[in-house]
């Protein structure tokens, strides 16, 4: 089952699938379209972020998405999981998500803390580093060294960060196209 963290897909099942599978479909094609032109230099950067994950344990495959308010989906991705712990033992689990950003720094201090907590193993697959100085942007506005540190403390406490390779992208792919997740059974 696919679900979307807002409306109109929480909680959608069946024949609420079934009948709305073209904008469901839709709806995936935006998240991967953001995955593809996340970061690409010079030119605009999509300003939605998105998190994908499996929940551990099941079928479900979730989609965040930064809300209007501006809480990140690396954090609603945090809140989600704290819920799952609380009836289930995470406890050295391997949790992989993939991101179209890097997490900004304060998110990065939020999944090392929740790693530390539960004691779980994270890798993050982004598809681009988010607002981080590189030699070819260091003209460009917006770049914050809090997100490089973050990058840093996610790698000091054995947190891979990685981009995505050819098995990530055909992973998101997967993930995000497989027909019983975007269309019920």
């Amino acid at each position: 089952m696919y679900i979307r963290d807002c409306s109109p897909f929480v909680g959608t099942s069946g024949r609420y699938e079934e009948e709305n599978k073209d904008q469901i479909r839709e709806y995936g094609q935006t998240v991967f379209d953001n995955f593809l032109r996340s970061g690409l230099h010079g030119a605009e950067w999509p300003h939605s972020a998105y998190v994908v994950f499996k929940r551990p344990g099941t079928d479900d495959v979730r989609v965040l998405e930064n809300s209007p308010e501006g809480v990140h989906a690396e954090i609603k991705l945090i809140e989600e999981l704290k819920q799952i712990a609380y009836k289930e033992d995470l406890r050295d689990a391997s949790l992989v998500f993939y991101a179209n950003y890097t997490p900004c720094g304060r998110c990065a201090d939020e999944i090392i803390s929740f790693k530390d907590e539960y004691d779980v193993n994270f890798e993050i697959v982004a598809a681009a580093p988010y607002m981080v100085s590189r030699a070819s942007c260091r003209h460009c506005k917006g770049f914050s060294r809090e997100n490089e540190h973050g990058l840093r403390r996610l790698s000091e406490n054995k947190i891979k960060v990685r981009g995505f390779d050819w098995n990530h992208w055909a992973k998101l792919i997967y993930l995000m196209n497989d027909a019983s997740n975007l269309a019920g059974r």
